[in-house]
């Protein structure tokens, strides 16, 4: 596995029980996206260092957002088919407001979770917007 740990936050009102265990096992990491619900699931960090991880949040209306930072260089996983405006979701316990390309369905997550998690590099399949 090229991903070493699992960060996950679980609200309780204002504050947040934060979980980090180390990453053993492929099915942790479609676990921890699955708990994913824009309500007290709200972000799972995928790491192996602090250049290297991925970040997803959201979960409420069946939408995620997800980041990934790759020896300091940052890309969001996009879906160039959600058309323009923004879309509100709930990351880091936070709401907030996101282009509506960057909602991205489940299983567009999950790929990008398995790819990253097992391999460490961004799924080609799918589409990403470098920042920076």
């Amino acid at each position: 596995m090229f991903v070493r740990e699992i960060h996950e936050d679980d609200w309780q009102g204002v504050f947040s029980n934060d979980s980090e265990v180390p990453c053993e096992r492929l099915e942790q990491v479609v676990n921890g996206l699955r708990k994913l619900n824009g309500d007290n699931k709200t972000t799972v960090v995928l790491s192996r260092d602090e250049d290297n991880y991925l970040i997803a949040g959201g979960g409420n209306d069946g939408f995620y957002i997800c980041n990934v930072c790759l020896a300091g260089s940052m890309a969001y996983l996009i879906d160039p088919n959600q058309g323009a405006g923004n879309i509100a979701l709930v990351a880091g316990g936070q709401e907030g407001d996101y282009p509506r390309s960057y909602a991205v369905t489940l299983d567009d997550l999950l790929l990008a979770a398995e790819t990253f998690a097992t391999k460490g590099v961004l799924n080609e399949t799918l589409t990403w917007e470098p920042q920076g």
